[in-house]
């Protein structure tokens, strides 16, 4: 019977906190070298004629292509989940006419880019972040990385238990409770 109690007692406190992951651009879903899809993340790109190109710069690496007029050199980053924290950059580096790598949050919080490695980041409790490559010229400019750090439960967003879980929680402690009265 012990037994049982301390597995309810366990199960009460385990909880679905934050979960920090690594999007590796190697597990998930490449579409069309226009969206790359991993663990609830979606990376796009946002003007046609643009593309990723896996192992080109780093695991992954995006240019405007050098037959595009356009020079909108800008990928966008969302969770199906909602708001969210993109916290590191595994960046790889440049090639052609990039010079850095721009990035915008949705609250308007902003971060540049320019050296090789890891690069930490300050979006918190965003819900898209866009990715742009700044170019010297009206060349195509590249840029690519290796991984990004997320975590899927924002920083800033309190964490509320579902009502199942409260429940579990006090059947929990009233068994545990009966129990101790029985002991005695």
């Amino acid at each position: 019977m012990k037994t049982i109690y301390l597995f309810v007692l366990v199960c009460c406190l385990a909880t679905a906190n934050a979960a920090v992951l690594t999007i590796d651009f190697t597990s998930g879903v490449n579409t069309g070298n226009t969206s790359y899809t991993e663990d609830g993340f979606t990376l796009a790109i946002t003007a046609s004629g643009n593309h990723f190109d896996p192992g080109f710069i780093g695991t992954i690496g995006f240019h405007n292509g050098p037959g595009n007029p356009v020079i909108d050199n800008n990928l966008l980053l969302t969770f199906s989940g909602g708001a969210f924290d993109l916290t590191n950059i595994d960046f790889a580096g440049f090639e052609n006419a990039g010079i850095a790598l721009d990035l915008t949050g949705s609250d308007g919080s902003t971060a540049t880019i320019t050296s090789l490695g890891n690069n930490a980041l300050p979006f918190v409790n965003v819900t898209s972040v866009t990715f742009s490559v700044r170019e010297s010229s009206g060349n195509t400019g590249s840029a690519g990385w290796n991984s990004l750090l997320v975590n899927t439960v924002p920083t800033s967003a309190p964490v509320v238990p579902e009502p199942s879980s409260l429940a579990l929680f006090g059947l929990c402690l009233v068994a545990f409770v009966t129990r101790k009265k029985l002991t005695k």
